[in-house]
């Protein structure tokens, strides 16, 4: 499912998130395609189908905030990136949507810095974050936001992409820091 369509969706989901981080005290950042959509186009990449959020905080923080997002905010499933099981450390995704798969919700992708499998993953941009406003949200994103957007998606990162299609670190233009990153990443979660 993509973001198209279901903006308010999306909001709600970034709410839901942020009123338990906030409840837990736990700063947390938009990263990676919503980073960009925020900065460059003003809101989310229409054909997106996640919501990237990160995040520092222990094991115990991060079992509770999906706990609160199943128990308090509807959301469906979890899935550890990392293992395929729940509650572990790395990247994990939260449904919500009425969907059962991503082809049919949309997802909160919250990436835990510092953390396997994404230990690997440049820190210096979440060290400091910085205030965007964008959608009338008051959002942190990465610090300095060019700088990250470069590393990440490489140089053309200022040009929308014309039609929906995977976002691939090997295929588009990321940079290469960012593909051996993200190599040295898949790697470590074998």
């Amino acid at each position: 499912m993509y973001i198209l369509g279901h903006e308010s969706l999306v909001d709600g989901m970034l709410a839901d998130f942020n009123s338990i981080c906030n409840s837990l005290g736990i700063s947390w950042w938009v990263t990676a395609g919503v980073a960009l959509g925020f900065y460059r186009d003003g809101g989310y990449i229409p054909w997106d189908s996640d919501i990237d959020v990160g995040i520092i905080c222990t094991d115990v923080e991060y079992t509770e905030i999906f706990k609160r997002l199943f128990d308090s905010c509807g959301f469906t499933k979890f899935y550890d990136v990392s293992t395929g099981k729940k509650f572990r450390c790395g990247i994990g995704h939260a449904y919500k949507g009425g969907g059962k798969t991503h082809r049919d919700s949309l997802f909160l992708d919250i990436m835990r810095i510092g953390v396997e499998p994404i230990r690997c993953i440049t820190p210096k941009f979440f060290e400091t974050t910085t205030w965007f406003r964008c959608r009338g949200i008051e959002i942190r994103i990465p610090h300095p936001i060019e700088d990250y957007l470069l590393f990440m998606y490489g140089d053309t990162w200022r040009i929308p992409q014309p039609t929906p299609k995977q976002w691939n670190y090997f295929i588009n233009k990321a940079s290469p820091a960012a593909q051996a990153q993200v190599k040295e990443m898949l790697n470590a979660a074998r």
